[in-house]
């Protein structure tokens, strides 16, 4: 998992790494307790963290004290950063791809050409940093305090998502409940699947009144406009499929006293088996898991919800024209 450093890297890389530091990290990744190096870090107040180019993906650094840190280069790809600290931090061209930075605090830190695309950036600190260059794509920034540049790049990149305009009707009686399902469902799919959260242009409820002949007609009086990523309407169908099948299998385990609520990573394989087998191309499907690694994305509530909106369309009480 771990590589200190690529020794093809010039003498002055080299010399702005510090082995005894590595090992603090790597001990307290595999131990998953961040103790040793915090107690390190307030020992050593005026200590200078050296670790160019440092190779942690997939580390487990919850909560490390890494403020001020030389990490120019450094690989964090997939790394648990929770509430870490990086204050005034040097993470100049360094990779942070689909890492969890939830809390974490990078205010005043230097993250030009840092690429953090698909990181969790929920409820985290970025301000007065330098965002130069910097790669959002598909982050969740999420409560986050970012710089405005960094607002406008991100606002910018879900505004070129192809979007298609579909209709949904529904039954009069959908309850509140499903209908939030359904809503949260396409919210989440959009997201995950296309990049880019949906728009929602029209509702019109039709009040059905059995005195008034004029109300009479079709089931399904009720209409939503709505637009989503194209990548998303055009797997729609597949995805149901899968998440009715899903949601049966789920059904029958929870009566056979099995569990039934997949959370973590079981929930993110339970909606990889759901999207792998719907009609995506391949370069979309590398993007579906990409940001599947997203933790914030709450995958065993989205799983109900495809199930119940798989369910809605399987009973037709609601259908989907594009």
């Amino acid at each position: 998992m771990f590589a200190e450093v690529d020794r093809s890297k010039s003498q002055n890389d080299r010399s702005a790494f510090d082995r005894e530091q590595y090992d603090i990290l790597r001990r307290c990744s595999e131990h998953n307790n961040i103790a040793e190096w915090n107690d390190y870090r307030a020992k050593h107040p005026e200590t200078r963290i050296n670790l160019q180019n440092v190779d942690l993906r997939r580390a487990r650094l919850e909560g490390a004290q890494l403020s001020g840190s030389d990490l120019k280069g450094a690989r964090f790809e997939g790394a648990d950063l929770l509430a870490a600290d990086f204050r005034k931090a040097d993470l100049r061209k360094a990779n942070l791809e689909k890492a969890n930075l939830w809390g974490a605090t990078l205010s005043q830190a230097n993250l030009e050409g840092a690429r953090l695309a698909s990181a969790n950036l929920e409820n985290a600190d970025l301000s007065g940093a330098n965002v130069e260059r910097t790669d959002f794509r598909g982050a969740n920034l999420e409560e986050a305090i970012i710089p405005e540049i960094a607002e406008q790049s991100v606002h910018g990149s879900k505004q070129e998502a192809e979007e298609v305009e579909i209709v949904i009707n529904t039954v009069d009686d959908i309850t509140f409940e499903e209908f939030i399902s359904l809503m949260k469902c396409l919210e989440k799919l959009s997201l995950i699947v296309g990049g880019s959260t949906p728009h929602l242009n029209e509702i019109q409820i039709s009040h059905h009144i059995e005195e008034n002949i004029a109300w009479v007609g079709t089931d399904m009086d009720n209409m939503i406009s709505i637009n989503i990523p194209k990548s998303v309407a055009d797997n729609l169908h597949g995805i149901l499929i899968r998440g009715m099948t899903a949601g049966s299998a789920r059904q029958e385990a929870a009566e056979a006293g099995a569990v039934a609520v997949k959370t973590g990573s079981a929930a993110r394989r339970g909606i990889r088996e759901v999207l792998a087998d719907a009609e995506f191309s391949e370069d979309e499907r590398k993007a579906v898991y990409a940001n599947l690694a997203l933790p914030q994305m709450q995958e065993d509530n989205l799983m109900a919800d495809i199930g119940v909106v798989a369910n809605l369309v399987a009973d037709q009480r609601v259908h989907f024209g594009v």
